[in-house]
């Protein structure tokens, strides 16, 4: 009997398949998480971006006030109403480097400056800061971002994900602030 001797498999070959087979399997199970993940997204009702910050009533003019959505709801004199980041623009820099940055802007009525009482300061970086935002003092690259605002039935709502940066125009002049949507 004429027999055709076979060689064993080597052993390489054997060790690949099971990597092949491993990674086919986690694939076909990221591709299955994946799907589970959009359909649970389009599932589950998403919180809203617009928050409310008091009504207009609450609001004392040239008094801000603090919210626990990181922004300052401001009454200015004018009548007019702004809401501000409560991060330093200096600080979104420093955690896109990876750095730790935990200090935020606060409301300082007690701080005085340039002859003046009542201003937003950061205490980390000594940013200084008017009561519109604008920036006069400090490390900052522009003036405190704001989120749009608007008054709907005496309520006033503040978009958080609307945001714009501002510059003042004139660096003598704080009332020059121009702010560009990002």
């Amino acid at each position: 009997m004429n027999h055709t001797p076979v060689s064993k498999p080597s052993p390489i070959l054997r060790e690949l398949t099971f990597p092949k087979r491993g990674l086919a399997i986690a694939l076909l199970l990221l591709g299955f998480a994946a799907l589970f993940g959009v359909a649970l997204d389009a599932a589950w009702p998403t919180t809203t971006s617009v928050v409310s910050a008091g009504s207009v009533s609450d609001l004392k003019t040239n008094t801000p006030v603090h919210n626990s959505h990181g922004f300052y709801a401001v009454k200015l004199a004018d009548g007019d109403i702004i809401a501000l980041s409560d991060q330093d623009p200096h600080g979104y820099f420093a955690r896109f480097l990876g750095t730790p940055y935990t200090c935020e802007i606060q409301w300082r009525s007690d701080f005085k400056f340039d002859g003046k009482t009542g201003w937003f300061r950061d205490n980390c970086t000594g940013s200084t800061f008017t009561l519109n935002g604008t920036k006069v003092f400090g490390p900052s690259p522009r003036s405190m971002d704001r989120y749009a605002v608007r008054v709907q039935d005496s309520e006033v709502l503040v978009d958080t994900t609307r945001v714009s940066q501002c510059t003042a125009a004139d660096a003598a002049d704080p009332s020059s602030l121009v702010c560009v949507p990002r």
